[in-house]
């Protein structure tokens, strides 16, 4: 397996917009000593992974993970790693094409917040709708 690293900056948006468009992720192991998340993608992905930001993508890497019941949701963490998506839930690995997609609009996003722009990428309501606890 390969593994694609992701900046814990960006992170959240990726899988984000990755369940959006309805691809459910694979293993998906946080890594806070690394300020990183550690995806596994299929076999072959780094030799081919562009250059984006916020991500480097390896080749047989070794992972320092947990036992796959050392969980965010269990509220369990080893050596500053839990995994949000642990292995034999999900998918084996997570679409390299479906994260590579992703990243762009959650760059913007981020982006957006930073600024504080509202309405960005899908939270805004439906033309006529008002948001939640607004009038109209």
């Amino acid at each position: 397996m390969d593994v694609l690293r992701i900046s814990v900056t960006v992170s959240a948006d990726v899988f984000a917009v990755v369940c959006e468009r309805g691809v459910q992720p694979g293993p998906v192991l946080v890594n806070a000593p690394g300020h990183c998340v550690e995806v596994l993608v299929p076999p072959g992905t780094a030799a081919t992974w562009p250059p984006l930001p916020h991500t480097v993508c390896v080749a047989n890497a070794l992972m320092r993970c947990p036992a796959p019941e050392v969980t965010r949701d269990r509220g369990r963490r080893t050596a500053g790693r839990t995994w949000t998506a642990p292995p034999g839930t999900s998918p084996e690995t997570t679409s390299a094409d479906a994260l590579a997609e992703a990243l762009p609009a959650a760059l913007a996003r981020a982006a957006a917040r930073a600024r504080g722009i509202a309405g960005w990428a899908g939270d805004s309501p439906a033309p006529g709708h008002p948001r939640e606890g607004q009038h109209p």
